[in-house]
């Protein structure tokens, strides 16, 4: 394991225990990211015993995409109240979109990028409407 990597880790796991241990002051959203962390961390770590056994570190990724996907739209779905519903349907349907996506097009030990653009596309979405959310309130308490 590399030293750049490590230190990956190691920043995962101070942040996961950090909020860990503030857990009962952070707001549920943040809880939430509290949650992913540690999910990413397992992920990660995952990873390395996959290149260890396997030679390939893809395979986790398969799993990590459908989870990282509802825990971002979930945290700023506690923000965007508006969008639920669309929210909520499309993690019903990346689910099914990143199954497909293994089974016919790239298998377990290709990186799933068909998956991680589309989610990435998604989150910018998600920004952009948080944003544009948190600049009309700044306009509002300016007048």
């Amino acid at each position: 394991m590399s030293v750049r990597f490590s230190v990956y880790l190691s920043i995962l796991l101070i942040t996961w225990v950090y909020g860990l241990l503030n857990f009962k002051k952070l707001s549920n959203p943040y809880r939430l990211l509290t949650i992913f962390i540690l999910v990413t961390f397992t992920s990660e770590s995952v990873t390395r015993i996959f290149i260890k056994e396997y030679r390939n570190s893809c395979p986790p990724y398969h799993i990590y995409q459908p989870l990282q996907y509802f825990f971002i739209t979930t945290f700023y779905l506690s923000y965007l109240n508006k969008s639920k519903a669309i929210i909520s349907w499309s993690w019903v349907a990346f689910t099914i979109f990143t199954m497909v996506n293994a089974c016919l097009f790239q298998d377990v030990w290709t990186v799933p990028t068909n998956s991680m653009l589309p989610a990435n596309i998604v989150y910018i979405l998600c920004t952009l409407l948080l944003f544009k959310k948190y600049c009309r309130l700044v306009m509002i308490s300016l007048y």
